[in-house]
This record gives C-alpha cells, structure tokens and sequence, in this order.
C-alpha cells in the first residue's frame, strides 16, 4: 500500500489539564442516544471511569444487553431507557433534557438525520427558546500538547448567514473562555488579507469582524486572513500582519462554509495529528455528534466539552 507521506504516524494525545477541567464538578449527566453499537456503550464507559459523566443510555434492549456482554460490564452499571426505534430514542431522550432529567445529548448508534430531525423538532426538540442559531464547534488539540484551536463551523452549517455567523463567533468564544483562554484571538478565515469583490468570503469576513468589534466580547479580531496569516507568525510577519495582535497566534478559526471548515479540520487531524473533539451549541444543551470513526480519546474529549459549556450556562442563570 502506498501511503502518503503527508498522514500523521504518531499518537494523538488527550491533554492532562483538560481532563482535570473535566473531572471537576458534579457527574455531567448524557443521554446517549443508541446504545447498539460498542462506540456507544464504550463512550458511557470512558466518562465514567474517568469521573467525568454517569451516562443514561437510550436504545433496543437486546442491542444494548449484547453490547455489555462484549464489553463484560453488567448491564445494570449505567440508567437504560428502551425504545423501538431511533425516532423514538431521540424523542425519549429529548424529553428527559426538557423535564431537567438529563444536561446534553450525545449520537450514538442512530442516522445523523434522524438525530438532528428531532433535536430540531419544534414540539418535542431541544431548540432554544429564544430561536437563536445553532453551530458546531470544534476543539483541536495538537499532539505536543499546545494550546488548543477552536474551529467552527465544520459540521452543522452547509452556508452559513451573517447571523450564523456572528452565532459561530458567540459560541466560540464562550467555549475558548469555559477552556481558560481569556481573551481569545479570533481570525475570521478567507482565501486574501484584502477585501476583493470577486473573493465574497474576505467581503463577509469584515463584515463579521466590523460587527464583533461593535459587541462587548473579552476576545480581539481580525479579518480576512488567510490561514497562514491566522496561525503562522512568521507568514504574519511577512506579510505585515503582525499589527493585529491576532495574526499569527489565532485561538479561534471561523471559516467561510462547512466544506471548508471540514476540510480543515481533518488537515489537522489526519496531516497534524491534533485530537479533535466536537460540540453542538446555540440549543437549550450542549449537543455531541460523534461518529464511528472518531477515536475514544476524541469521544471523551467532546463529552468534556459538553460539561464545561453545562456548568457555564448553569452559572450564568
């Protein structure tokens, strides 16, 4: 097999201090949704015994009852609700975060479509009330065990309005400073450093930072950069950047669409090694999407996400 050279070799690694973040505080209380996959089963179990979350588990008994067989757990270690189908998990899991039985939502054995059909279902779902936007974002941890970039929106959002956007940069920052990061720098991501008319997206990205600037925020802004002159401060100083205060030593990363947004998360993910770990906000709980694919140190770190965003809405109301 001829392998490129480009892909990361080495091991992604789950760093100390956000464990820590995650181990303080009261169990952070999941409903995962469909319990007939190990990834599932598994996911309750790594929170667990990391002191971090006691997950409830939704889904087909004889699934889950398999499931634990496999993994040689009792059953009866983890709350189970059964249900038929996955319409019926996401609707039963819903309703437990809307009676306070439950504090976020995570993907387990169920159809992406399904999944987010009823976490937006207006009479059963989990939407705010106040209908604000919902983003994805994601956290990438590098493998020396640097600072962390946010990333948004790689998963939700296909072409995301200047609302949306402006949500992205809402959420984003309310995560980097659940995680301890301050005064985050956030870059708003085009192909230019100029404003060009032919190029939309460097047109949108001063649109936002215009905005962003005007609000209340305990973060800097620049944009459009380019992704070089976002991360890499000797490109920044290059090009003249350096000014800013942001070019060069962005925290967060707002991209122009989800193509993109996807694209470059799996570049560091796959080409950087980073750790990249994913929450839903901008719903009345935190919401994970995870996927098969992603391995359990990213499955833990998205649920530590989740818990650190529950125990910032808890104080702020």
């Amino acid at each position: 097999m001829n392998v490129s050279s480009f892909l990361y070799q080495g091991t992604q690694i789950l760093d100390d201090r956000l464990v820590a973040l995650g181990q303080a505080g009261a169990l952070l209380r999941p409903v995962i949704v469909g319990a007939g996959s190990r990834e599932a089963v598994e996911t309750a179990v790594l929170a667990s015994d990391a002191g971090i979350a006691e997950a409830i588990l939704v889904g087909k008994p004889e699934e889950y009852h398999d499931i634990a067989a496999q993994l040689s757990i009792a059953p009866e270690r983890f709350a189970f609700v059964p249900a038929l189908d996955e319409a019926s998990m996401i609707t039963q899991a819903c309703g437990m975060v809307n009676r306070g039985e439950a504090d976020c939502l995570v993907k387990g054995q169920i159809h992406t479509d399904v999944y987010m059909r009823g976490v937006f279902n207006k009479q059963d779902g989990v939407r705010d009330s106040a209908g604000g936007r919902i983003v994805h974002v994601f956290v990438l941890f590098p493998p020396t065990g640097g600072k962390p970039i946010l990333l948004s929106d790689g998963a939700v959002n296909p072409i995301p309005d200047m609302r949306t956007k402006q949500q992205s940069v809402v959420s984003c920052i309310a995560l980097a400073h659940a995680l301890g990061i301050s005064e985050p720098k956030v870059s708003v991501l085009s192909a230019t450093e100029s404003v060009i008319p032919s190029v939309p997206s460097s047109e949108q990205a001063a649109e936002l930072v215009a905005w962003a600037e005007t609000q209340d925020f305990q973060a800097k802004f620049a944009g459009p950069l380019a992704l070089d002159g976002a991360i890499a401060p000797e490109a920044a100083a290059i090009k003249g950047l350096m000014h800013n205060g942001v070019a060069g030593e962005s925290d967060i990363l707002i991209v122009p669409d989800l193509v993109s947004g996807n694209v470059l998360f799996k570049s560091f993910v796959w080409l950087g090694g980073a750790l990249a770990a994913g929450v839903v906000l901008g719903a009345k709980v935190p919401i994970i999407l995870t996927s098969r694919a992603d391995p359990p140190k990213a499955r833990l770190a998205s649920m530590i996400l989740a818990k650190l965003m529950t125990q910032k809405q808890s104080k702020n109301q």
